[in-house]
């Protein structure tokens, strides 16, 4: 569905699951059907493999989007520049279009330089995008193709996810510690009831609301991509993830 978008599966899956978000970011929703319930089984699988090989790259979000190439894939993470220094140079909706000189394939070095550290740019340099002919497409990182393919889909299952699984399950500590130090930081009271309500999962968040049968919809209010999850709210929001990147922490 990423990858033809256009296609009449597409179109009904979109219009039905996620007509304000992408097949990576979107929620179960209501009532799905068992095709939709299979696919979004899967989702944390794909999100591992999946890039956005970029052509005329206006329509993929610099920070969104899983289009710097790692593993996985993900948007830009960082800049040079605080909240003071923004001056309009950087939006929430900034395109990667935007990081090009106009009507080449080349990337802007000179304001690449200016607005993401030094390894940020480097990354984005590796990248050749296919220039305005050709439209941004999802390639499979684990095949020397670019195609998915369930041999490729299993070894990752295998190897990276649930290797990932099992190494956090070993090393994983106890937060017993974190409670304790939320109460000695010498900050007001009210910062440290809410740090102890964000690693209690008490905060009125989306999903809690939806839980506690206060509320119907679990998605994030605000960019409607996923749950509202307290990790979502903090960190993984576009809005949350744009106001880390131009903080000055």
């Amino acid at each position: 569905m990423a990858a033809y978008k256009d296609s009449l599966l597409a179109r009904i899956f979109k219009a039905r699951y996620f007509a304000k978000a992408d097949p990576f970011s979107a929620t179960l929703g209501s009532r799905p059907s068992y095709a939709w319930r299979s696919i979004h089984s899967a989702q944390r699988l794909m999100r591992q493999g999946a890039r956005v090989v970029i052509g005329n790259s206006h329509h993929n979000n610099v920070w969104q989007e899983q289009w710097v190439e790692c593993k996985p894939a993900r948007g830009v993470q960082k800049t040079n520049l605080s909240l003071g220094q923004n001056e309009g140079l950087v939006s929430s909706d900034m395109k990667v279009a935007e990081l090009l000189i106009e009507g080449t394939r080349e990337w802007n070095r000179l304001l690449l330089e200016r607005l993401f550290p030094q390894d940020e740019v480097e990354q984005i340099e590796k990248i050749r995008p296919g220039g305005t002919l050709s439209d941004d497409v999802y390639g499979w990182e684990y095949t020397k193709t670019g195609l998915y393919n369930v041999k490729s889909d299993y070894w990752v299952q295998k190897n990276v996810l649930e290797g990932n699984i099992a190494q956090v399950q070993v090393s994983q500590l106890s937060i017993d510690s974190l409670y304790q130090a939320i109460w000695q930081t010498k900050t007001s009271s009210k910062i440290q009831h809410f740090l102890w309500k964000c690693l209690s999962n008490s905060l009125p968040t989306a999903e809690n609301m939806t839980h506690r049968h206060i509320a119907k919809d679990a998605s994030c209010p605000r960019c409607d991509s996923g749950p509202e999850l307290e990790n979502h709210l903090l960190f993984q929001c576009p809005y949350a993830r744009f106001i880390w990147t131009l903080s000055p922490i």
